[in-house]
Parts: structure tokens; sequence; C-alpha cells
């Protein structure tokens, strides 16, 4: 349950962790690379090139595919890649933050990639080694940089990206490491650090000498248990040149420290997580490796935060706030609330909301619109699109952020903002001068959307991971109503979730209903009938009104798990199901009203969403706005996106009218694949590799599209001619077409009964 209000601050020494430059107008960028399948480019070499001057600047990322770079406000830079085809052009804002995150994702076709594991030579030498022909005896000296002494029995590597070989030694008692290299480019690792220092080993007649500076991490001990490391400090705890010293601070709302509480920190590239309690003084302290972006947990709370630590050299240590509930007081509240017979919660907390000014340095002009860059964008960072009412756009500053905002559509000017008692938004639903915004832990928001002032707030349970629909001032969400400590818990239960509907202007519970587990995506109303699929892949049909069961489907003998939101058109009810042929695909459907099984289109096959993944290891933000392979339906047609291709096909056999592939990838990200949307007879598709592509809705032919230079992993918002869409990386993305009649598609489904159909 996520009731806090989260501060942050650093606290450098050397250099910051945002590495905030001395003069105003340098910018640290810092990219990511990565490839179609999401896979760190490592010691991947990039050319970056101012456009006026010329002037250029050369990177090369670490073993996570990072790399930092200093650049200047309001220039614009191509960037470039000697081992691909691939182009872009990163503009800076003349008014940006003193650091920019940047996720570049590469086309799988177009480039050359090293995912295999490079081969290891351990070099242990005895006597002193002979240079050959082509070896040079290279000996390195590593000082320690606070005591000014050797650093014996350290790992140093150097990594040959042409051999693709790793050469591996200690340092002696002297600190000094001794290796035998082939001539050529290397990239020296100490420690934890993989890309510390570049530099070029030549033949010479006497052994190249070199002496680093390095403090190492001698002051922790850190125990093991199955992916969680428990860290203890016989000293007082101190950063050092592969480890940043990470201190969180928890506070409960009357401002009293909390003490013995459970924090987690998941590294989610490494995939460990590092746990500690609170000390008497309300303080858990780590020592994180550098080069890993990290996640802050507590026992009821996921996802608070999250730490993106490049592989910077220097000392860094920061300092982090959050107020929480307390663990205690959580388990006390739920051990109390009052149930009717069946279970489901009678009464539901009510979480405040705050006013927030919009910070400076968000909007940044571009020349067919704006972006928007919250301070807190990074990779895994996500915006969902925002929605459009009435020339005002509303929408959350990414999914670590509890600030929401209302903006002028076409200026993306300030009208008013308010932070939330947690962060991880839903996409906002509209209806009726309301708009609704569910967070990850857990609270379903009402607010006025001229004022932005809340009409009611429930905090729904321990998760919800799902966004709420509405019809005739009723509200439909989902919520856990058994009390569960981690997500793995929620989904390994059944029928432990409740349907349960609002009055829209009040709050007051109309009806509650039991379900298998979490709603995928969103409720989909249809002709007072309510449809969902839950996360266990079984299909409900509600009766709008009055909540009387009236259909379902589960097919779990065969396997035969839904895995999209339903689209009803007229008799029937298209998905997406796993094949029951092979488990590891999905393939449309076609059922009846009363959620009989009429037919499968095999041809229509993509792989699995989310398939190398428990549902619980997934960031919930991906199954709030989650729609993948879903059916858009337009004038009597059929749209859907499958492996990589847009399809237009007959609803009443699925026979393929037309189809264009949307990427060049052979590896498409379908984890980030959405469904299509229509406006003035254009199907608008956003691709996760950073194009949002339009087509003609009749022929298939492509009429335009845009490139973003970013992840794009939700349907966009099209409305009085702009085009809108949110970011893998937390940036929201407006581009003005300058054609009016480009419109009707304001929120994420369309409307807030979520039903894709234009008739």
């Amino acid at each position: 349950m996520k009731i806090l209000r989260v501060f942050f601050f650093v606290i450098s020494v050397f250099l910051s962790i945002f590495s905030f430059s001395q003069e105003k107008k340098d910018v640290n960028l810092y990219l990511r690379l990565q490839d179609s399948e999401k896979l760190p480019l490592t010691f991947f070499e990039i050319t970056l090139t101012e456009k006026e001057s010329q002037k250029k600047m050369l990177g090369t990322t670490d073993h996570r595919g990072k790399l930092d770079l200093v650049v200047e406000k309001g220039k614009i830079y191509s960037f470039s890649c000697k081992d691909s085809a691939n182009f872009w052009e990163i503009s800076i804002p003349e008014n940006s933050f003193s650091f920019m995150n940047r996720t570049i994702t590469f086309d799988s076709k177009n480039t050359v990639f090293h995912h295999s594991a490079p081969d290891t030579v351990k070099q242990n030498f005895e006597k002193k080694p002979e240079a050959t022909a082509n070896e040079q005896i290279v000996r390195l000296k590593i000082m320690n940089l606070t005591s000014q002494k050797s650093i014996p029995n350290i790992e140093v590597r150097m990594y040959n990206k042409n051999l693709h070989k790793i050469f591996v030694t200690q340092t002696d008692q002297e600190g000094a490491a001794k290796f035998l290299l082939p001539v050529g480019k290397y990239f020296l690792g100490i420690e934890k650090l993989s890309n510390y220092q570049v530099f070029t080993v030549e033949k010479q007649d006497l052994p190249l000498t070199k002496l680093f500076a390095f403090v190492p991490t001698t002051n922790v001990q850190e125990t093991l248990k199955q992916d969680t490391i428990t860290q203890v400090f016989p000293n007082a705890a101190e950063a050092t040149s592969s480890r940043v010293l990470v201190k969180i601070t928890m506070r409960d709302y009357s401002q009293q420290l909390l003490a013995n509480e459970d924090v987690y920190l998941d590294a989610l590239e490494a995939k460990k997580v590092y746990f500690a309690k609170t000390n008497q003084s309300g303080v858990a302290t780590f020592l994180l490796p550098k080069g890993d972006r990290y996640t802050l947990n507590f026992r009821y709370e996921r996802d608070i935060f999250l730490w993106d630590y490049p592989s910077t050299q220097g000392l860094h240590s920061s300092r982090f706030e959050a107020t929480y509930r307390g663990t205690e007081m959580i388990e006390t509240y739920h051990s109390e609330r009052k149930r009717d017979k069946d279970g489901f919660f009678l009464d539901f907390y009510s979480p405040k909301i705050q006013t927030e000014m919009l910070p400076e340095n968000v909007v940044e002009k571009t020349d067919n619109g704006f972006n928007l860059n919250f301070p807190n964008q990074c990779p895994s960072s996500s915006s969902a699109s925002p929605t459009f009412v009435d020339g005002k756009i509303f929408c959350g500053a990414g999914y670590f952020s509890s600030k929401f905002y209302c903006l002028n559509a076409k200026t993306g000017e300030y009208i008013w903002g308010i932070s939330f008692a947690e962060g991880g938004p839903t996409s906002a639903v509209y209806s009726d001068g309301v708009i609704l915004v569910s967070t990850e832990s857990c609270t379903l928001y009402a607010l006025e959307a001229q004022t932005g002032n809340l009409l009611w707030s429930k905090h729904l349970a321990t998760y919800v991971f799902s966004t709420p629909s509405v019809v005739d001032g009723k509200v439909f969400a989902a919520y856990p109503f058994e009390h569960y400590a981690n997500g793995r818990e929620v989904f390994e239960k059944d029928n432990n979730y409740a349907l349960v509907v609002f009055e829209l202007k009040t709050g007051k519970i109309v009806w509650q209903q039991r379900l298998d587990n979490e709603i995928l995506g969103s409720p989909v109303i249809c002709d007072n009938n309510v449809y969902l699929t839950t996360f266990s892949g079984t299909m409900y049909r509600f009766e709008a009104k009055t909540g009387k069961l009236l259909s379902t489907f589960s097919n779990k003998l065969n396997n035969e798990a839904v895995v999209t939101s339903p689209t009803i058109v007229d008799n029937s009810v298209f998905v997406s199901i796993r094949s029951s042929k092979n488990k590891r695909l999905q393939e449309v459907a076609m059922f009846s009203r009363d959620l009989k099984l009429q037919k499968k289109f095999s041809h229509l096959q993509d792989s699995m969403p989310f398939r190398n993944k428990k549902f619980d290891e997934c960031r919930c933000d991906k199954f709030m706005n989650h729609t993948g392979t879903r059916i858009l339906h337009y004038k009597g047609k059929n749209y859907n996106v499958v492996a990589g291709k847009l399809f237009c096909t007959k609803p009443e056999d699925g026979s393929i009218i037309w189809s264009k592939a949307i990427s060049n990838s052979a590896k498409f990200r379908d984890d980030l694949v959405s469904m299509p949307v229509v406006v003035n007879n254009k199907i608008v598709v956003a691709n996760p590799n950073g194009k949002i592509q339009i087509f003609d809705a009749a022929s298939g032919n492509l009429v335009n599209q845009y490139l973003t230079y970013a992840t794009l992993f939700t349907p966009p918002v099209i409305y009085d001619g702009w085009i809108y869409c949110g970011t893998e990386e937390g940036r929201i993305i407006a581009i003005n077409t300058r054609n009016s009649q480009f419109s009707g598609w304001q929120q994420f489904g369309k409307d807030a009964m979520h039903n894709p159909v234009v008739k």
C-alpha cells in the first residue's frame, strides 16, 4: 500500500550521481543502448556530432549498454555507430535540465551485436611473461585513492571487443596486475566496474605501465540467499569507486522515524534484490554497484522510486526520504476493516492530494509540437498517453512519480497540478466532468476535471494493476480483498479479487462481484454488459446495472487462456487466446456474446505477452495500459498488430484483406506492442521502435509517419489535429499534424467504456 509522500535529494562526493555540470549550458546526456529485444549493447562505440559546428564526440558503452556524454543546451546532435546503419538526432532543449536520459533502440537487422558471453582468458604469471611479436607486456598498478596504498588481490579485467575476449588477473601484493595482451583497444574493468577506462595497447620495447587510483569495496559483508543480498557494515559505510552509498530514511505521517522496517532495492539488470532494515534512526543503508537501475520497495509498497546509477568515475552518495504509514499500522488497518457476508470490503481509506506546480524546463518546444520532459525521466519510468478534454490534456509525470497535471493541449502550459499519495498512475479516464486515475499501490482517485479538486478517493488494497471504466455514472474497478505482502501471493491464489462499482460523483459502493484474479487492461462495457479478462486467462460477462454474472470462459484444460481485453462487435466478442497447440503462441479468436468459442484464426498468431516472465515479475504499468494484439473494429473490418505487422481482416472469418510491416526488426518488442487507433479513415500505430505510422484504412498504404526517437508502448491519443503518445522513458510527445480533421480518439480505449469500435 503506497500511502506516502517522497522527497529526494542527492549528496555527492567529487561527482553527483546526476553529474550537475559547473557550466550552466552543459547537460549530462545519459544514454542506454539496446537492441529490439531490449538486450544492452555492450562496449558499443558511437559518434555524437553537433550539427552546427560538426564537432564530434566519441563514446563507448559499458557492460550495461550505458554511457554518458556532456552536451550543450540548445544544440542538435546526430548520433551514429560504425556497427549499425541506424541514425538518430537528439535535440537538447535550451531550457533543458542539467541531465537527460535517453534509451536508443537499434534495429536488429541493421546492426551487428555481440550478445554471446566473451571468452575468458585467465592470466596468472608466476614468472615475468615474455613479449611476443604480436603481444605486449602490460603492468597496471592499482592504488587506493583514500589511503594512497597499493591494493592487493583485486580482480582486474581487460576486454578486447575485436577478439571478444576478456583477460582476467588479480593484483599481486604490490597492487600490480600483469598481462600479456595482443595489441589493440581495451576496456579496463576493476572490481564491479567494466568500463573504468579505455586505452590502446601498442607494441613497444618496454612493458606498458599505467597507474590507476581506485577506492575498493572492503567495508561490507554480503550474504546471498536465493536472489536476495543482505549487507552488513562492520564499520561506517562509505562510497567506493564501483559502488554508490545510498541511505533511505523512513518516517510516518506524524514525522516519527520508523525503525525495523523492511526496505528492498531491486537491481533490474542484475536480477538481484538488496535487502535491509531501518535502524533506530529510521535509516536503511546500502552499497549498490554502479551501472544498474534500482527500484525502491517496502513491504507493502512497490516501485516507489527508480535510480539509474551510471558507471561514472568518482565517489557518489545519495539520500532519500520517504513517508510511509508503517507496516504495523497497515496490517492493523486491514485486519480491522469491515466486510460484508461475502468478504468484500465495505469501507476504504481515503488518501488526500496536494497542489503541485509544474517544474521549470518540462515543456520542450519542437518543430511540430512539444515534448513533456518530466524530471524523473529515465529508462523504465514510463508515461501513459494523456487524455484530451476540451482543449486540455491530463497526464501523469511517469510511472515512478506521484505528480499529475492538467495542461493546455496545444502549448503544454500549466493549468493545474496535484500530487497523489502514491505513484504508478494509469491513463486518466474522463466521464461527465470527472477525471479518474488509479495508482498501483493502490488508490482510485476521482477529480474535478475543471479544477483538479478531489471528489473522492478509495485506497482499494495492496496492489491494483488495471485501469477503471465508466458508464451511466458508474465506475468499474478491481481490487484484491485478501491482504498480501507481495505481488507473487496475489497472483498465485485464485478467487481473491473483487469487481467493484462506485457512483461516479460520490464514490458510494453500488455492487461487488468475485473475480479469480486482477483485470488485464480494463473492463469493457457494451449494451449494459461488462466484459473483462483476468490475469488467470478467464473472461467474464456481467450485467452492468445489477452485477449479475451472465457467463464466463475458462479453458484451463486445453491451456487456452485469454490474453487481451475483449472487443465487442455486434454479436461477437474478439480476443486473443493462448494457442492450444503451442503454449508459447497466442492467436485471435471469436466468441459469441455469451462467451462461447466460435472460431480461432491461427493465421493471426504472435508470441505470448510477457512470455519470459511471471506476471508478478513485470511492472504493472505494462498491465494497466496493456492492449497487445487486441482488435480495433472500424466500419466492418478488424485491425490489429500481430508479429510486427498491421493486419486488416474480415471479422466473420479472419481472412486477410491487407497487411503491412510496421517494423523491419526480426525480433519485434511484443511486450510493448499496442493496439492501433482510428481517426478520419486512417489507422494509426505507435511502434515500439519509435515510429508513429499512419495508414489508409481501406488500402493499407502508408500515408505518413513521425519518428519520435523514443520507445512507444501505449496507443496514441488523437484529437483536433494533435497526436499525443506516452513513452517508456517517461516523456510525453505531442505532434501537431496541422489537420484539424485528424481527430476522434481522446483517451485510452477510445472512451470511458474502453470498447474500441467505430462504426
